[in-house]
């Protein structure tokens, strides 16, 4: 199986590397399981409407919340199948693809594959460097670490309550334009046709079957809170409060989750991000197999950031008052 560098522009720097997989590991670790995929996509709307079935049956607050943070949960697995589609690493036929990818993953979280592609392939080109929209997008002062624990804590708090909603509305509607220089596979046209009957949809089935309520309590709020929450912890652990050099082996972070970030924070293995940032062409099913093979070189076990789960990530990222101010003495 070839690999297509262009979409996989990280696997072209791994030719300088001292230390790199044998190619037919990748090759083998690369194989797409479309019917795998598939049914990751159906499961987690099948646990999405299962949530919604037991919060009705039992309904009070504390379960609600709970079901708030479940959904939201799912709907990053959403999100996280959204970045294999823009990797090609769904389903083998480009064009359904992109047109699965577009209509059960990006169209119902109110984003767009073929803008997401757009930027993450540029991150990957460019990582870490003023090339990046990533981390370009990054240069405020949210994104300064580390934090005091309180204003750690307080950004954090902001983005769960909602708080950045109007950001939220921004990034859908910038999420919604058609770029089509990297997305040939369905023409704009096509796109724009098939987006607009989406949501005609949504509209008419929603207003059809008296459903408002329940979608905006079951979707949006976990989407405008938990969701974003999530997204913030993630960005924050994949390349921040992490020593950048020139070794093979630093520029991202690798993380070992727990039992409740596994639950109710990251799943289809989006935790081994510098893995990822090596071999993009490995779809998530076989990131645990690639980090298995990636252990076995030196240099890896010796560079590779590791950090044990989220809370630890926060940890690595935080300070106390007293070691900020004498950080800013200096």
């Amino acid at each position: 199986m070839e690999i297509d560098a262009k979409l996989h522009p990280t696997i072209e720097k791994q030719t300088v590397n001292k230390q790199r997989l044998d190619p037919k590991i990748v090759r083998k670790l690369s194989v797409l399981k479309p019917w795998l995929s598939v049914s990751h996509i159906s499961m987690e709307y099948i646990f999405i409407i299962g949530a919604i079935v037991l919060a009705n049956m039992y309904w009070n607050p504390l379960v609600y919340i709970i079901a708030v943070m479940w959904i939201g949960a799912r709907q990053h697995a959403i999100a996280i199948m959204i970045h294999d589609a823009a990797h090609y690493r769904i389903l083998k036929n480009r064009k359904a693809n992109d047109i699965v990818a577009e209509t059960f993953l990006a169209f119902p979280l109110f984003v767009t594959m073929r803008g997401y592609r757009m930027s993450h392939l540029a991150h990957h080109r460019h990582m870490n460097t003023e090339y990046d929209p990533d981390w370009v997008s990054k240069e405020t002062p949210d994104w300064e670490f580390p934090k005091t624990r309180f204003e750690l804590f307080f950004m954090l708090a902001k983005i769960t309550l909602g708080v950045n909603l109007f950001w939220m509305i921004r990034l859908i509607i910038k999420g919604g334009r058609p770029d089509a220089a990297e997305n040939k596979n369905i023409s704009s046209v096509g796109f724009a046709i098939g987006r607009l009957a989406y949501y005609v949809i949504l509209i008419g089935t929603l207003t059809y079957f008296g459903w408002w309520m329940q979608y905006l309590l079951y979707w949006i709020v976990p989407m405008m809170t938990w969701l974003q929450l999530i997204l913030r912890l993630r960005s924050i652990a994949e390349h921040f409060g992490i020593e950048y050099d020139d070794r093979e082996y630093t520029g991202a972070r690798t993380t070992y989750p727990n039992l409740f970030d596994r639950v109710f924070l990251a799943s289809k293995n989006v935790w081994y991000h510098l893995d990822h940032h090596l071999y993009p062409s490995v779809p998530f099913f076989n990131l645990p197999q690639l980090h298995e093979e990636l252990n076995k070189l030196p240099a890896f076990k010796e560079q590779a950031h590791i950090t044990h789960g989220y809370w630890g990530v926060l940890q690595e990222c935080s300070m106390t008052i007293k070691e900020k101010q004498a950080a800013q003495a200096i």
